[in-house]
């Protein structure tokens, strides 16, 4: 009983001062860790990795694509949609985009999406 007494009077001492300049940088480390594995679990795009890494298409691909890319994927859904319509079979040809284009596009959805 002391022990689990123990326990909660910690967990409530580190949950107060938790802002403290000492604790401060190991509460934010286990912070976003905690936040980084809940997004990959439910399966959360953070944009501004996502449009970091669709920009190193833009060297890659003509500017048309990669303007036809970036105005097809605003969040999650509209990836989700892209996804489904465009990974899962590249053989099928596209009015727009080149095989390359998908191919390079999917590869990066896929690391933040969960399929």
């Amino acid at each position: 009983m002391k022990k689990m007494l123990f326990i909660i009077v910690l967990i409530l001492g580190l949950v107060n001062f938790r802002d403290h300049p000492l604790l401060k940088p190991y509460t934010n480390k286990v912070l976003n860790l905690v936040s980084e594995q809940a997004r990959s679990t439910a399966g959360i795009i953070e944009s501004p990795k996502v449009f970091d890494d669709l920009k190193v298409l833009e060297s890659e691909i003509s500017s048309y694509e990669y303007n036809f890319i970036i105005n097809k994927i605003h969040d999650v859904d509209q990836a989700n949609v892209f996804y489904r319509a465009q990974c899962h079979d590249i053989e099928l040809s596209h009015v727009v985009l080149t095989r390359y284009s998908i191919k390079k596009t999917c590869d990066i959805l896929s690391k933040y999406l969960n399929w």
